[in-house]
């Protein structure tokens, strides 16, 4: 382990744990359930995947980000998307917002059951290649 990671923005108090070995690809947990996978290029304007939510989950994110290059990840309600997309500032805080670079892992974030949207953000102008597995475990 790399340590603990924590950085939040949200009303729930979450904790992170990165891992140095994370992967995409590892088996999930017993009872795990994949939202998304995929192995992508994040250009300027970014990217974003909705998140259906069915009831309170323990929520994480795998991910191995092109060597040297950094992303920033937010998961957002489907409101605050939005309100991004007609070009409005958005209303308060994202649930969560952290940066992830190299292999790891972002873990047991706690997300109610709702519609939210995972976005990924690129502030370095320059495409990054990023592969990516989310998947929730029902609490």
């Amino acid at each position: 382990m790399r340590g603990l990671k924590i950085v939040y923005f949200a009303a729930f108090v979450p904790w992170f744990c990165s891992l140095a070995n994370a992967d995409p690809q590892a088996p999930l947990a017993a009872g795990s359930k994949v939202i998304q996978a995929q192995n992508t290029t994040v250009g300027k304007n970014g990217a974003y995947s909705d998140l259906i939510i069915p009831r309170p989950v323990s929520f994480t994110l795998d991910y191995d980000v092109e060597p040297g290059r950094q992303v920033t990840v937010g998961i957002l309600t489907a409101a605050q998307f939005q309100q991004i997309g007609q070009g409005r500032k958005m209303s308060g805080q994202p649930m969560y917002k952290f940066i992830i670079q190299g292999r790891g892992s972002e873990a047991r974030l706690f997300i109610p059951k709702g519609k939210f949207v995972m976005a990924i953000a690129n502030f370095d102008g320059a495409p990054v290649r990023i592969n990516y597995r989310a998947s929730y475990l029902p609490m």
